[in-house]
């Protein structure tokens, strides 16, 4: 059986003698950590923030998008442009035949990415969350943390969780989080 502890980083630095309390179980911790996160999703000022910074970054990749597949919309304008004149001036060369097959080329490319924009579009106008998605996920938060994988959780935490420390004295915890 493997057991996972936190020590104290005077114990490591200085010697175990230089530390106020023992190793503590790595389960316990996790748990209170995880626990002052479930609190944060009760408070209505996060909630909102929350709403806010997911609309604005689902908003901000539609709009880069959206440029994206206007570029691509001129660029597929000129292409056929070119297609015209190209047919238009066949003057008996041989060359024609390939320069048309290249533009017929760059013209089956830039349709196939306007429609992979397009599904990215898509998915990302569903992912739009409102008010209700938000307080509905934070109020399941139990079943939401355990559907995601260890890998998921550790992320979430490192993404949040500043710093913990214990105090050895009246034996608390105390979860500092990134503004």
């Amino acid at each position: 059986k493997r057991y996972r502890y936190y020590t104290c980083t005077n114990a490591i630095k200085r010697g175990r003698a230089a530390c106020p309390s023992q190793s503590l179980p790595a389960a316990e911790i996790e748990r209170a950590v995880v626990d002052q996160l479930r609190c944060i999703g009760q408070d209505t000022e996060v909630l909102r923030e929350t709403l806010t910074q997911a609309r604005r970054q689902v908003k901000s990749a539609i709009e880069r998008l959206t440029g994206e597949r206007r570029e691509i919309e001129r660029a597929l304008a000129r292409t056929h442009a070119d297609i015209r004149r190209t047919a238009a001036a066949r003057n008996g060369t041989t060359a024609t035949a390939p320069r048309l097959a290249e533009l017929n080329d760059r013209v089956r490319d830039a349709e196939r990415h306007v429609e992979e924009i397009d599904a990215k579009l898509s998915e990302l106008r569903a992912e739009l969350v409102d008010e209700a998605d938000v307080t509905a996920a934070f109020a399941d938060f139990d079943n939401v943390w355990k559907a995601l994988s260890p890998r998921e959780q550790a992320r979430i935490l490192r993404l949040l969780v500043h710093r913990v420390d214990f105090d050895a004295a009246d034996s608390s915890i105390e979860v500092s989080f990134y503004p």
